[in-house]
């Protein structure tokens, strides 16, 4: 270790529940997290001293009137829970943290963060849902205003909101927020998510306007392919706000969604998630969301009662747009009909710029991708009409309109209605999701490699809608458990999705029945059974699992055990002597292979395996010892079953590539016969010439099976290839996000997305294995990372990867680099956490580190010998390791 007489930096990037200065928390013990800044070797910190308090002013002077921790001896610095006062709603909290370094130096204060408690309890709201009828299907959107008066200037002033359907929000003629999409989609039968704004600065004193603009979204719309409406409740979609307003003289007012509002219909007719908008612009009306305008002609709303459901903070990041894209090019397949280029598949809808005369209509049609004569291609649409319409309300200055209510998978749009020949800047993509920030990036000597990892990024933005969904284009776009369980690994790499995913378990919880089933999507559609299907259900236990070891998140493993428990005991039921032969729902087994068809008990089975497998560890972490014991026999019971019904002389019977590479990654397979399993899944991918033969569920075990087994080159030569079936014939063919089938371009319409993540899930191959970022077992949260890049330096076309993740600890990087005389890895470890370094090397005298050989390096905590090379362990810090290679 370096030592260094100066003092620690304060830490920073403060966090509350993964989220900056987050609004409305219902969180009653919120966890905290921040970084050491500190690039020395071995940084670590060994204490550290939080301080809580009620005001800005009473944290400067140190004051922590709602908690201080003191110094406490610990290197924790993630998912630490708030131990203070018991937290009230509309708690404002400030916070800092300071940090003592492995010297016992402490570093200075950190700057101030803070979060807010929303309204804890249902005696906190006043407010009534309201809404307004429309006797039409589809029905026109409600306009609802709400005029107040304020007899001085606002200190403070906060909006809680929520509703069953979409809202957007106004005050005083501006939007608030920019969120999209809001509330979000939940199981409205049993929960609700809730808004919280700052609305201060739009107030003033006087005369002001509340406005809210109400859609069908998900709780009443149409969903699924037999479009059918009502899903979660009867129309009209309903209202709950409640603004509360804070003076200098220390009294409140309070403006809430009552009976006193009035509402009609406007210039949005209909607005549908698969449909699209029919919006008029002929029937705007101007300043409906400012004060003082004449709403003496409107209608009353009408009070529904309370459904009585939950009422829970929003944790995931809002839908919000993320980028603007121009079009690459314009054509005009015939007369009248131009086509717009945005040279990527996105998810959004457009921004539509025009002049006319009023009465024009201009109707704007998406799709993925084109006919052979250059028209739109939607068969694969199946019923979403994926339609924006908008007649125009005669502006001589020009007129712009967004959608509302709506969303589009695209990458093409056919304008038609437009008087003349449109210009290029006439239409914008918009292209908006989740706003899970980016944590992960790859580049590589293979522009296929760095290409495809752009797709997946693209594919799993463009799936982030409140809902990890399968698609965002057709008559779908649900919540499928099968599709989260094989990408979670790689969407926790390519983006911070801890926030968002523990929204999603909760979703998952919800489908359970008491028996322990769960429903194929969350929330729960009736168009599916009520259980679902192998590799689908197990995503209750997968997925919390993954959060646990991308995030250290214990909670997540606390609160979701039950679930998780319960559905083993459900397969447990429904599995004689241990193989999962009952009540397999859709059974949708290895879906959309390449080219094999997998046996579904085997394939249920062995995640029957995998979940009864990972419930045991889950228990071990939350303490909970007799479960340990009990869900390791029934592991072992599903392992015995197993290998005796199906292992015949080293080898699976009926077996293919996603059987062989499963039992490989599960261990499912006994250890005397790993190396036979493993040749023969070899075996097949080499009478393939090369190639992958797995679907959805396989193929994210496919490529880590064969480089745990020593079969690095194999999966280079699979990931390289560019003909059918490989992700390089996708890209080939044009793809900038994965296709739900290997072969997209040439399948049905059916069931054919080219908008996928699901196959995608070599993602997670890409950084573990070819980046050589991991996090250890005994590490969660990447607070022990393993570095072990594979290298196949035979292969000319991968020569150089460079990666990097930001983890709960900050920035680990691995790039390597394959010359004639050496391989080079450059290693960035953050501060606070350790790494074991495999390095691909005869011995420990072929390696040296920044110049010196590896014995006189600083900060190498220890070197032996391995399999496959040098294993040594390093503090925080960069390092740099050159090996040498025979001449």
């Amino acid at each position: 270790m370096l030592k260094s007489p100066r003092q620690p930096q304060a830490p920073y990037d403060l966090r509350c529940e993964y989220l900056v200065m987050p609004l409305g928390l219902d969180e009653p013990q919120p966890r905290l997290s921040w970084l050491i800044a500190d690039s020395r070797r071995g940084a670590r910190q060994s204490a550290y001293q939080v301080v809580v308090a009620s005001s800005l002013e009473r944290l400067a002077r140190g004051r922590g009137d709602l908690w201080s921790s003191g110094k406490v001896l610990s290197n924790q610095s993630a998912q630490v829970p708030y131990a203070g006062k018991p937290l009230r709603s509309r708690q404002r909290t400030y916070w800092k943290v300071r940090a003592w370094d492995a010297n016992d130096r402490a570093s200075p204060w950190s700057a101030p963060q803070g979060w807010e408690m929303g309204l804890l309890g249902s005696d906190d709201w006043t407010a009534e849902w309201i809404g307004l009828r429309a006797d039409t299907l589809p029905p026109p959107c409600a306009y609802l205003r709400k005029p107040f008066r304020l007899a001085q200037a606002p200190t403070h002033a906060r909006i809680y909101v929520t509703a069953l359907g979409l809202y957007e929000l106004h005050l005083n003629g501006r939007r608030v927020g920019d969120q999209l999409l809001t509330p979000g989609w939940t199981d409205y039968r049993r929960r609700v998510l809730v808004q919280t704004y700052d609305v201060t600065e739009h107030l003033r004193m006087g005369e002001n306007a509340l406005g809210a603009v109400l859609g069908e979204g998900w709780y009443c719309g149409a969903l699924t392919w037999q479009m059918t409406r009502g899903h979660f409740g009867e129309p009209p979609p309903r209202l709950l706000l409640q603004c509360e307003i804070e003076f200098a003289n220390g009294t409140t007012q309070r403006i809430v969604s009552d009976g006193s509002w009035r509402g009609r219909t406007g210039p949005i007719r209909s607005s549908g998630l698969y449909e699209g908008e029919f919006y008029d612009a002929r029937l705007e009306i101007a300043g409906w969301d400012q004060p003082g305008f004449d709403a003496s002609g409107w209608n009353p709303v009408e009070r529904f009662a309370d459904p009585g459901i939950e009422r829970n903070a929003q944790r995931e990041p809002p839908i919000r747009i993320t980028e603007e894209l121009a079009p690459v090019a314009v054509t005009q397949p015939q007369p009248g009909v131009a086509v717009y280029d945005f040279g990527q598949n996105v998810a959004g809808f457009c921004r539509l710029r025009v002049t006319g005369p009023a009465g024009t209509t201009i109707r704007l049609r998406h799709a993925e991708v084109l006919a052979p004569d250059g028209s739109l291609y939607t068969d694969n649409l199946r019923n979403a009409r994926a339609t924006d319409t908008y007649i125009l309300g005669g502006d001589p200055a020009g007129e712009t309109f967004t959608p509302h209510f709506t969303y589009h998978g695209f990458r093409f749009v056919e304008m038609t209605g437009y008087a003349g020949t449109p210009p290029a800047d006439a239409l914008t993509a918009l292209v908006f999701h989740n706003d899970a920030r980016q944590t992960a990036t790859l580049t590589t000597s293979s522009e296929l490699v760095t290409q495809l990892q752009s797709n997946i990024i693209r594919g799993q933005r463009g799936n982030l809608h409140s809902v990890p969904t399968d698609c965002p284009q057709r008559d779908e776009r649900m919540g499928w458990l099968g599709d989260a369980l094989v990408f979670s690994r790689t969407a926790c790499t390519n983006m911070d999705m801890a926030a968002f995913l523990s929204k999603f378990a909760r979703d998952m919880a919800d489908t359970q029945t008491p028996d322990g089933a769960l429903a194929d999507v969350a929330p729960y559609l009736a168009a599916l059974p009520r259980a679902g299907a192998p590799a689908w259900m197990d995503a209750i236990v997968i997925v919390p699992w993954t959060l646990y070891q991308c995030y250290g998140d214990v909670r997540i493993l606390q609160r979701h055990f039950n679930a998780m428990a319960r559905y083993v005991d459900y397969l447990n039921a429904n599995s004689p002597d241990g193989l999962w032969v009952n009540r397999r729902g859709n059974d949708y087994g290895d879906w959309v292979p390449a080219d094999s068809q997998t046996d579904k008990t085997m394939l249920a089975t062995l995640f029957f395996y995998q979940s009864a497998r990972i419930v045991a560890e889950a228990a071990g972490v939350c303490g909970r010892d007799s479960d340990v014991k009990r869900y390791e026999r029934i592991a072992a019971k599903v392992r015995r079953a197993f290998n005796e019904r199906y292992l015949r002389g080293g080898r699976y019977r009926g077996a293919t590539q996603t059987i062989n590479a499963i039992a490989l990654v599960t261990g499912i397979a006994p250890g005397a016969e790993r190396d036979s399993v493993a040749r023969d899944l070899v075996r097949d991918i080499r009478r393939r010439g090369g190639h992958l033969s797995t679907g959805f569920a396989g193929t994210q075990y496919l490529l880590p099976a064969l480089s745990e087994a020593g079969y690095d080159d194999v999966a280079y030569r699979v990931l390289l290839q560019r003909d059918y079936p490989s992700w390089g014939y996708m890209i080939a063919k044009g793809a900038t996000t994965i296709w739900e089938r290997w072969d997209g371009d040439r399948a049905g319409p059916e069931m054919n997305s080219f908008n996928h993540f699901a196959l995608g899930s070599v993602g997670e191959w890409l950084f573990r294995y070819l980046g050589g970022i991991d996090v250890a077992a005994d590490g969660a949260g990447y607070e022990h990372i393993v570095v072990r890049p594979r290298i196949v330096v035979s292969n000319r076309e991968l020569t150089w990867v460079s990666a990097a993740y930001d983890s709960m600890h900050g920035r680990i990087a691995s790039e390597w680099r394959v010359a004639p005389d050496q391989i080079s890895l450059h290693v960035v470890i953050p501060a606070n956490t350790r790494a074991t370094v495999h390095l691909p090397a005869a011995s420990a005298g072929r390696i040296r580190e920044s110049g010196l050989p590896l014995a006189r390096a600083v900060g190498i905590a220890w070197v032996r010998r391995s399999r496959g090379g040098v294993v040594c362990e390093i503090g925080a810090g960069d390092y740099s390791f050159a090996i040498r290679r025979d001449a």
